[in-house]
This record gives structure tokens, C-alpha cells and sequence, in this order.
């Protein structure tokens, strides 16, 4: 009982400061991906872009393309991204 309302807690106190969010993804081939983010600004779609890159890319080491939004609102934001060798 007492493990269930430790992670009960951890939960709650995990939900209450919030996730940092990243962009969902489309794998394209080996290395090769899609990103998209929906926000309302290409400055919060790059941060997402680089948590997810570095999160996909173990090495680090990635490259972007350039972004493109649609009209929706909020935006949708997509990018092209490829791991790179270091």
C-alpha cells in the first residue's frame, strides 16, 4: 500500500509541473525522419525539433532542413531530419 501511494504522489507531483514536450516524428528511412510540431511560433517548433533530434540521434549529431508550417491553427511545423555519423 504504501509503494502505491509513493507513486501516486510521484504521479501527481510528475502532472503537475508538466512534461517537456517534444515533436512527434515520422521515420523516413535509416537516420532519415519527419518531424512535426504543433505550436504557435517556429521558435517553440525548434526546441521541440532539437529535444527530439537529440533524443533520436544518440550521438548528437544531426541535421535540419528547412521548416515548413501549414495555415492551421495553431500551426503545424514540419522539418526534415537526419542523423549524422560524428
Amino acid at each position: 500500500m504504501r509503494s502505491l501511494m509513493t507513486a501516486l504522489v510521484l504521479a501527481a507531483a510528475l502532472g503537475m509541473t508538466g512534461c517537456v514536450k517534444t515533436a512527434t516524428y515520422t521515420p523516413n528511412g535509416k537516420g532519415l525522419y519527419t518531424l512535426h510540431a504543433a505550436t504557435d511560433s517556429l521558435d517553440k517548433a525548434m526546441e521541440r525539433f532539437q529535444r527530439t533530434a537529440a533524443d533520436l540521434c544518440p550521438d548528437g549529431s544531426y541535421e535540419f532542413g528547412e521548416p515548413a508550417a501549414t495555415t492551421a491553427s495553431p500551426p503545424t511545423y514540419d522539418i526534415e531530419m537526419t542523423c549524422t555519423p560524428p
